[in-house]
């Protein structure tokens, strides 16, 4: 595990989100997370009211750094990815060489995110660093990294 996510996240717990176990940093609410996506935008988690990304993906430009397992192209070395919003709808694509990659959903409560990346499993959850350069611990069904530069 890398520096970042010991000493900015305080370490990782389990959440699991459509019968795959991901991970996410610790929150006030602590303790076993299972969700299930109510849609492709909400989660519902532990039988509670649904939770639903905000509409606030921002351009930015972001690299991934794998913290567990490693993760399968186009996620597997250190070239950007683009976060473009999309005209007219919720979300941005996650671009890379002019190819779609994903969707970055948008952000939920306690400053979580939530994306859409078909290469890596499908629903991944990201929880903030809380560095000075923009940093969140994004967790997959098939890898965990950090992407540095987008929040």
């Amino acid at each position: 595990m890398n520096a970042p996510t010991q000493q900015f996240c305080g370490g990782l717990r389990p959440v699991c989100v459509n019968n795959h176990c991901l991970l996410e940093c610790p929150t006030p609410d602590a303790g076993l997370r299972t969700c299930q996506s109510a849609t492709a935008d909400c989660l519902t988690c532990n039988g509670a009211t649904r939770e639903c990304a905000r509409c606030d993906a921002n351009v930015c430009t972001f690299t991934v750094d794998p913290v567990q397992g490693r993760c399968p192209a186009p996620f597997d070395d250190f070239q950007p990815f683009v976060v473009q919003p999309f005209s007219g709808r919720c979300g941005g694509g996650v671009v890379r060489d002019g190819g779609l990659a994903g969707v970055w959903l948008g952000s939920m409560a306690m400053g979580r995110l939530l994306l859409d990346l078909p290469a890596l499993g499908g629903t991944c959850l990201g929880s903030p660093l809380g560095t000075q350069v923009p940093r969140a611990l994004i967790s997959c069904p098939a890898c965990t990294f950090v992407a540095e530069g987008c929040e």
